[in-house]
């Protein structure tokens, strides 16, 4: 979408990434595995690290409790269900 809008001839800024995991940015950052138990990740799953160099993407830390996707994918309760209901939907 960000190339086709590019193509068009508008002016796009980099892509924003919100992460909450903090050893994935490490990764990320270092540009490959950084120790014995990452070596089994192959490099070609770092193709994101050239978008960063690029300046294509910038990934920025979010903390789980405002990652309003967790929602989806993690069980939430009572009022942090409210909540993360709320942001999805536009505060219906």
């Amino acid at each position: 979408m960000r190339n086709f809008v590019k193509a068009q001839g508008y002016d796009v800024g980099p892509v924003i990434i919100y992460q909450d995991n903090m050893t994935c940015m490490a990764l990320m950052k270092r540009g490959g595995p950084c120790s014995d138990r990452s070596r089994h990740i192959n490099m070609r799953d770092f193709w994101l690290c050239e978008k960063v160099e690029d300046g294509e993407v910038i990934i920025e830390y979010l903390g789980k409790e405002q990652m309003f996707a967790n929602v989806l994918t993690q069980p939430v309760q009572g009022a942090q269900f409210i909540r993360k209901r709320g942001q999805l939907t536009n505060g219906m």
